[in-house]
């Protein structure tokens, strides 16, 4: 096989393209080498000035706070309103005259009480008229019956006067209801809270006379959103303060009911708390805080909120270390307050930098001013 050498004028042009590009080339190359330079001496500097700042800057005055195994709850507090344990608006079971209201607006009541007084002349007259009717009825029923005995009078009769007996007798006794429903009668012990008609005026069957109330034991009644529905059967417990009361919390209460549904436009759900009234203190619409317990925490380690510092979507603190501040990732849990729990990331014994956190970096030296042994001893 013959060697060809290329052609003389594509050589010529290969090689003058060549020359045309190799001063753009070196170009090139030496800004990239004049760059990479650049950003080594820049990082240099940088690492010179930092080194020189953890050095001949003063330490920063700090509190540290040493971390020890304590208790921590999940809490949320809600409003809540006192509510009467039964309220009824009780009504008249027949129409009549209102003659006499048998007490007065806020006294106690048992139950059986008379409330209201209605006039009894109309239905008087009836029970007389049911009674004449009924011992009629009767000596009929007792006369057909002898004659039946000696074939004086036919089964049919007999039967007969048996069914207007009945009917008599029925008679009798719805009169005699009407009569006793006269008397309005409290259903339940409580207070008579008012009346809601006036002496004199006709009452209709099945209208209002007055309000009775339920004081003792008392509902408490509180929105739950939605969020915390699932903690509320397996909470571990609760506490209630009324302001008007002084804000102490109230003893003795427990869970009464937990509504199925959302009774709102807000999409909450009701829960009845029961409370003991026995000295009448709590008064339905008073205003109440209800603390929910939804979990306690044992033997967990806890930080105040702003001892964290947020680091691109990381949280960490300074801990303070042979007089130097050191960096830790933590992972929080539940809060109480503004004591939050850290979950992963530290230990007891630790010193965790409470003030000044914000003005120390990686090794900066610190001079503990305060060390804290509670969280406690951080509040003013």
């Amino acid at each position: 096989m013959t060697f060809r050498p290329p052609h003389p004028s594509l050589a010529k042009k290969v090689i003058t393209a060549c020359a045309a590009w190799w001063p753009v080339c070196l170009l090139m190359v030496v800004l990239l080498i004049l760059y990479v330079m650049t950003v080594m001496k820049a990082e240099a500097v940088a690492k010179a000035r930092r080194d020189q700042r953890k050095e001949g800057s003063p330490p920063v005055n700090v509190v540290t706070l040493t971390l020890a195994p304590t208790t921590i709850r999940d809490r949320v507090t809600l409003p809540g309103e006192v509510r009467a344990n039964q309220e009824l608006l009780v009504p008249s079971e027949v129409s009549a005259v209102l003659i006499n209201k048998t007490r007065q607006e806020g006294e106690a009541v048992k139950a059986g009480d008379t409330l209201a007084q209605l006039d009894t002349s109309r239905f008087a007259a009836r029970l007389q008229a049911a009674t004449a009717s009924f011992e009629s009825a009767q000596a009929t029923a007792r006369r057909l019956t002898n004659l039946n005995r000696t074939n004086l009078a036919t089964r049919s009769d007999l039967d007969q006067a048996e069914a207007a007996l009945e009917e008599a007798r029925s008679v009798l006794t719805v009169t005699r209801l009407d009569l006793a429903k006269c008397q309005v009668k409290a259903p339940f012990a409580g207070y008579l809270d008012a009346y809601l008609i006036d002496k004199g005026a006709f009452v209709t069957a099945g209208s209002p006379i007055c309000r009775l109330v339920d004081l003792n034991p008392v509902k408490i009644r509180v929105g739950i959103p939605e969020s915390d529905v699932r903690h509320i059967r397996t909470m571990a417990s609760f506490s209630v303060s009324i302001d008007a009361l002084g804000g102490d919390p109230i003893q003795g209460g427990r869970v009464l009911h937990l509504a199925r549904s959302a009774g709102n436009k807000a999409r909450l759900y009701d829960l009845d708390l029961l409370f003991p009234n026995d000295q009448g203190h709590l008064i339905p619409d008073m205003f109440a805080r209800v603390d929910l317990i939804k979990e306690v925490r044992e033997q967990a380690l806890a930080i105040p909120l702003y001892a964290l510092i947020t680091r691109k979507n990381t949280q960490v603190v300074f801990l303070e270390e042979k007089g130097l501040a050191t960096a830790r990732e933590v992972t929080t849990g539940i809060q109480e307050g503004w004591m939050v729990e850290v979950t992963r990331g530290l230990a007891p014994g630790d010193k965790v930098i409470v003030v000044g956190q914000r003005s120390v970096s990686e090794g900066r030296k610190v001079n503990v001013v305060r060390r804290v042994q509670k969280a406690e001893e951080l509040q003013p």
